[in-house]
């Protein structure tokens, strides 16, 4: 069971990694363009991919030009998913986004189903049908009158399913070469996006200075210590799915939406000026349940 520990663990970071980025989005770029964010975090995948070449210099001359190439597209492509998810993420609540990744192991069989020639089960289907009624059931905002969060919905489909796609071409280069390659030369590209946007669209370039400007050591400190979290969650899944079986592994992405929850209940508590959600008992009973039903559903999807 110690692949369970890794699991774990990579799941609370990134549950810490996603309450960095709503903290950023709401304190720093609310009011300004998310993509500005975008560029901050593509300088510090430059700045990991540096570290990694540095210290593991095979990554640079024990790879092909082809797969460089490849890997550095799969890098534009994980950039890619963060505008829907960044725009969510900005505008509701993060324990309410949280939940919705876990539409991710659903895309990520129904691709494996349509480009890999994977069979889908009668079991993984009604996995994947509680996963969806789960994710429409926490959209919905439960007032006097149910209203579903469309944009919400709509925005984390969109994210979930870039990720997906992300995530099993970022895998199969991995395999294919090694881990630190895939991860330095995919953050290459995501370095190199970052340029683009910033040359190329003004309200981003403007944005940057403004925040630069007014940037302070609690800004650079928290992209910083976000980045490392990230890479660091990124390298527990993997050796879990290494060490343990891979279906199961999958299960563990259900734990991220309850420390996201348990970890907003605590700072709204606690640290109302860093994340305040609403913690009242009905709108807590709600998420709750409906993580759960959507763990239910990862659970019999990789049973």
């Amino acid at each position: 069971m110690q692949w369970f520990i890794y699991a774990i663990f990579g799941q609370l970071l990134y549950a810490v990694g996603f309450l960095i980025d709503k903290y950023l989005l709401d304190k720093y770029f609310k009011k300004r363009s998310i993509g500005t964010l975008l560029i901050f975090g593509g300088i510090f995948a430059g700045f990991t991919s540096l570290v990694v070449g540095l210290r593991i210099p095979s990554v640079i001359s024990g790879t092909s030009l082809q797969n460089i190439v490849l890997m550095i597209l799969g890098g534009v492509l994980i950039s890619l998913y963060f505008f829907p998810y960044f725009s969510a993420l900005a505008e509701d609540e993060a324990s309410l986004v949280a939940p919705l990744f876990q539409l991710i192991p659903l895309f990520t069989l129904v691709l494996g189903y349509l480009f890999l020639g994977e069979t889908l089960t009668r079991q993984q289907s009604i996995g994947g049908a509680i996963i969806l009624m789960g994710a429409i059931g926490i959209s919905y905002e439960y007032g006097r009158k149910f209203v579903l969060r469309k944009g919400l919905l709509y925005k984390m489909v969109f994210a979930s399913l870039l990720y997906s796609i992300a995530a099993l071409y970022f895998k199969y280069f991995a395999l294919e070469t090694n881990f630190w390659s895939a991860l330095f030369w995919g953050n290459i590209g995501t370095f190199l996006f970052a340029i683009v946007l910033f040359l190329v669209i003004k309200s981003y370039r403007q944005s940057f200075y403004v925040v630069i400007k007014r940037s302070n050591l609690i800004f650079l400190s928290a992209n910083a210590v976000n980045e490392i979290t990230y890479v660091i969650a990124s390298i527990l899944s993997l050796y879990a799915a290494l060490l343990g079986p891979v279906a199961l592994v999958q299960t563990t992405v259900g734990f991220h939406a309850f420390f996201v929850l348990i970890f907003s209940i605590l700072l709204t508590l606690m640290f109302p000026w860093i994340i305040k959600e609403n913690i009242s008992r009905k709108h807590l009973l709600v998420k709750f349940f409906f993580i759960l039903v959507m763990t239910l559903g990862i659970y019999v999807l990789y049973k």
